[in-house]
């Protein structure tokens, strides 16, 4: 009696295991078990997260100061690329082997011409406003004083008038006016501590420009290298074609866009010479600089043409080059800009304007330039992605119908 009932209490419980271990299926209990796991580990890392925001917002800031003047030096090697490579052409000749000092040559003539042209520009802009001061008489400079102040006037009697119609505090007032010269300051002291930084960043940037321009091969070639070891075939092919897609769409529009800014300078200029226009050059050179922004550039031409026509005492003859630039524009828009432009970067007009909103939201001016090839890039991946598609949709329905066919032979 007492060994039977010594064993009972040790029989129950291995049954019930038995029955437990039988209802539980091993794969759903690996995947509870896994699961716990995941969300003790994404708690634990939220928690990281949250106690460590100081650390991080530090890190991200040294990154970001790393990386900055690194991808603009990126983007100007790329940029001055093709113009380095035509020179070394230019300099070994056809034919023949390519010497050590030819790239450094190359480069130093790139920086060089860079240098130059940012210098003319500067001199053509000083120019012009030199002339427009000069062209201005003390009569007329004294006439235009006094009228800016009466304007001023007016507009701060406006603003008395404003606030005193509603009926504020003097306390209340003064807090508003502090609070706006306070921001006021604020930003003016943003703008002049920043400017430091700007430099640095130029600085630096026109290092690695330099440095990518003498190297860049080399870093290249040891980048792809790595990550072709590093990462599976089908990886380093996407990656390949997706850098191939990103090749030609920028390259395609950037350096297409400033070689139509060059034709339609060196066009306007020599018709406003022509024309008789006032400081004809400087105008038309500044018009295919602006021309750079996209669409806005066209708006900023008119501009700079009446403002020219206001200094130079011609106003009356405006509309001269009104039609001369309506006319060279439109030529440039739709035959010579579609001609230099790749053909990847054709996306239609609404999706234009969404592009340009979105990218001068995000990044100013060098946004709106980046917005449409980026815009394309993502169409022209998009169009790689529906041509997949459908190629694979018509490979699983030829088996399909040379089964159908077959069945249909048997009797």
């Amino acid at each position: 009696m007492t060994e039977k009932s010594a064993e009972k209490p040790n029989t129950a419980p291995e049954k019930t295991r038995k029955r437990i271990k039988e209802k539980l299926d091993p794969k759903y209990l690996k995947i509870s078990i896994y699961a716990v796991i995941a969300v003790a580990a994404a708690f634990s890392l939220c928690l990281i997260l949250l106690r460590a925001q100081p650390f991080f917002a530090a890190a991200w800031n040294i990154i970001k100061t790393v990386l900055t003047p690194v991808i603009i030096g990126a983007v100007i090697c790329y940029l001055l690329t093709p113009i380095t490579d035509h020179l070394m052409r230019l300099l070994t000749g056809k034919g023949k082997e390519t010497k050590p000092w030819v790239r450094l040559l190359a480069v130093i003539l790139t920086i060089l011409l860079i240098l130059a042209v940012v210098a003319g520009l500067i001199f053509l802009l000083s120019l012009f406003v030199y002339r427009g001061i000069r062209a201005i008489s003390m009569e007329e400079l004294r006439h235009l004083i006094s009228a800016a102040k009466n304007e001023l006037a007016a507009f701060y009697k406006g603003i008395q008038d404003a606030i005193s119609g509603l009926e504020l505090p003097a306390g209340k007032l003064e807090n508003i006016l502090s609070d706006v010269i306070e921001s006021v300051g604020t930003w003016i002291s943003d703008i002049v501590s920043g400017l430091p930084k700007a430099a640095a960043t130029t600085l630096f940037a026109t290092v690695f420009s330099i440095y990518f321009l003498l190297d860049g091969k080399r870093v290249g070639d040891y980048l792809r290298h790595a990550f072709s070891v590093l990462c599976r075939e089908s990886t380093v092919q996407k990656t390949k074609q997706l850098a191939q897609d990103a090749d030609r769409v920028f390259s395609g529009y950037l350096r297409g866009r400033i070689l139509d800014s060059v034709i339609l300078g060196t066009v306007l200029a020599a018709a406003y010479r022509i024309a008789d226009v006032p400081y004809a050059f400087i105008v038309g050179i500044l018009t295919g600089v602006v021309n750079l922004i996209p669409y806005v550039g066209y708006v900023i031409g008119y501009v700079i043409l009446l403002l020219a026509y206001l200094v130079g005492g011609t106003f009356p003859q405006v509309w001269i080059g009104i039609i001369i630039l309506t006319v060279v524009q439109t030529v440039d828009a739709y035959v010579i800009c579609p001609k230099l432009m790749n053909r990847s970067v054709l996306i239609h007009p609404l999706l234009v304007i969404v592009a340009l909103i979105a990218g001068g939201a995000v990044g100013g001016v060098v946004g709106m330039l980046i917005a449409i090839p980026a815009v394309a890039l993502l169409k022209l991946r998009f169009d790689r992605f529906l041509e997949r598609k459908e190629k694979m949709k018509a490979e699983a329905a030829v088996p399909a119908e040379t089964h159908e066919a077959e069945k249909a032979k048997e009797p």
